[in-house]
């Protein structure tokens, strides 16, 4: 039996996607193809995972909402510390706030595909919380907005490409002047 879970792409995506289908990505952090690996048997560390969340969860506006400022916030942060290490991140974090600027996008828009998946893919509990960020950091990138916070986002992940799926709304982002990120969800 089918069931179908919602995924979120960016919409210049979307014509490799009707071409190739939804394709896996390596997730920015090793933690979490560490996590991949216990949930997804027979995980591919080659390929990576396609992150989904289940349709209909009564709070599946807030979800995608949360995704696309993830996108927009905890990406840019995650590439920052993959490549200096936790050591590096605090030496940037004492540069302050200019040193992001050019990292953030200024918009993004993103498609939202609806997707159809056996119903008997494993689901998990993703938690994205953070606690007060370093002193004097900028809040794009020192503490995650409280709004966009969840500890019981239900997630399905894959480790193989998706092919059935359908355009069932999209969403604007930007980033304001005052570092804040405003999420227009039209679905």
């Amino acid at each position: 039996m089918m069931v179908e879970v919602l995924h979120a792409t960016p919409t210049r995506n979307v014509p490799n996607i009707e071409k190739y289908g939804i394709q896996c990505t390596r997730p920015l952090l090793p933690q979490f193809e560490e996590y991949a690996g216990y949930y997804i048997k027979d995980y591919d560390k080659s390929l990576g995972l396609i992150f989904t969340i289940v349709e209909g969860q009564n709070l599946q506006n807030k979800y995608l909402k949360d995704f696309s400022y993830w996108r927009m916030w905890g990406n840019p942060r995650n590439k920052i510390l993959d490549k200096l290490g936790v050591e590096g991140w605090e030496k940037v974090c004492n540069i302050g706030s200019s040193f992001f600027k050019n990292l953030v996008p200024v918009e993004e828009h993103f498609t939202i595909l609806s997707v159809s998946v056996l119903d008997d893919t494993k689901s998990t509990i993703c938690v994205h919380n953070q606690s007060v960020g370093k002193e004097g950091m900028n809040d794009l990138f020192g503490n995650m907005d409280p709004q966009y916070e969840h500890n019981d986002k239900v997630l399905m992940l894959f480790n193989q490409p998706l092919f059935q799926f359908k355009v069932v709304g999209s969403m604007n982002v930007t980033v304001k002047r005052n570092s804040k990120i405003s999420i227009s969800l039209n679905f």
